[in-house]
């Protein structure tokens, strides 16, 4: 079932029983007999019962201190469920050049990148931003950006919404859960006005703009943070029912301070990480070869805790190989640095390979240490 065909049966859709069937075709499509479709009487408790009902709950800690709330969904079935919608989502939205997060082919690198060599950099924080995001807020964007109906786009924020509640109120409204597959996306279609004024903001100041998530960065080569810029940002940003996290607020200067954006250092033309990435990775491969693997899994459980990290009883191996696919992922696969911590880690979960093939470990050693030299 191609694009179209999906958005024209979205359009025609008349109620419940049309996107029941129309995600049952997907998922048959897809799985096969492997799919398992919900009954009409478990999409309608869906739609309407409450965040208890729908999501595991549940708190991790951030690295900057606090927690984060997580909403995971309960049922398979439901969670299932919600992955097609998000690929009816998908069939409407188009992501503009600024927008990075969430968004297949583009990354935190992508997002970064038009930024290098910048003499001024302003990174701006959304606070709460998937709790920001209302159901009407949803239900008004769909009918306005992709003409649905109101029935319909009513149906389909209930499904993928959760409800809140406040002590002695009761409900309070329903808005995003952070942990659902549908919400990146709709998170991104509910910013789409945002990101055209910002992007609007940039361009009559001759700035760069671009935004991944909650992240919305500026940067120019001449200075821009003055009152009147910041009361248009702060307005634009209000006007689209967000507030900006004021701790995380900060406009860098070339040369007088590191830059950095969505987490990557902005280095002459380059991105990278934080030296302290590559230092971790290599502590822990080295505390693997020197003590072994139950000393290297200690010392990851206790920096975990030390550095508020969720997963502090995660297998050492997965840790690394995640730590070293995020480091090809921004610095590249042909990278000096990741090819050599790369090969330190192969030796370590594959000895039998390493003795069978000491003569090219040393001959890529070898090989390595000759283009840092003359680099």
């Amino acid at each position: 079932m191609d694009e179209q065909e999906i958005r024209d049966r979205i359009l025609r859709a008349k109620g419940l029983k049309d996107i029941i069937s129309l995600v049952d075709e997907m998922g048959i499509e897809d799985m096969g007999n492997q799919y398992r479709s919900m009954s009409v009487s478990q999409w309608y408790a869906y739609v309407n019962l409450g965040r208890y009902s729908k999501y595991n709950i549940f708190e991790i800690p951030k690295k900057t201190g606090g927690t984060r709330l997580i909403s995971s969904p309960k049922s398979p079935s439901y969670l299932q469920a919600l992955k097609y919608i998000n690929k009816i989502l998908l069939c409407f939205y188009k992501a503009p050049s600024c927008t990075n997060g969430f968004v297949p082919g583009k990354s935190i690198v992508s997002n970064a990148l038009p930024h290098r060599g910048k003499k001024y950099v302003l990174n701006v924080d959304i606070q709460d931003f998937f709790s920001s995001i209302s159901d009407e807020l949803i239900v008004e964007t769909l009918i306005e950006e992709y003409n649905f109906t109101f029935k319909i786009a009513k149906i389909i924020t209930s499904f993928c919404c959760l409800n809140r509640y406040a002590e002695k109120i009761g409900l309070i409204g329903s808005c995003l859960p952070q942990g659902a597959p549908t919400s990146p996306t709709i998170s991104n279609i509910v910013c789409l006005n945002l990101d055209r004024d910002l992007e609007t903001l940039a361009k009559k100041n001759g700035l760069i703009y671009s935004r991944y998530a909650d992240d919305i960065t500026f940067s120019s080569n001449k200075h821009f943070w003055n009152k009147g810029f910041i009361k248009k940002l702060f307005k634009s940003i209000k006007g689209h029912h967000f507030t900006i996290n004021l701790k995380k607020v900060r406009y860098q200067k070339k040369d007088i301070e590191r830059q950095e954006v969505t987490g990557l250092v902005l280095s002459g033309e380059k991105v990278n990480v934080p030296r302290s990435y590559v230092r971790e990775i290599r502590n822990l491969l080295y505390i693997w070869e020197k003590y072994g693997i139950n000393a290297a899994q200690k010392s990851q459980q206790l920096f975990s805790v030390t550095h508020a990290r969720r997963n502090t009883h995660a297998d050492i191996s997965n840790v690394i190989d995640g730590k070293l696919n995020y480091l090809k992922m921004v610095k590249g696969d042909n990278d000096a640095v990741y090819v050599k911590l790369k090969a330190r880690y192969e030796r370590l979960i594959n000895p039998q390979l390493t003795k069978s093939h000491a003569p090219f470990f040393e001959k890529v050693k070898t090989i390595m240490n000759f283009i840092f030299v003359h680099s």
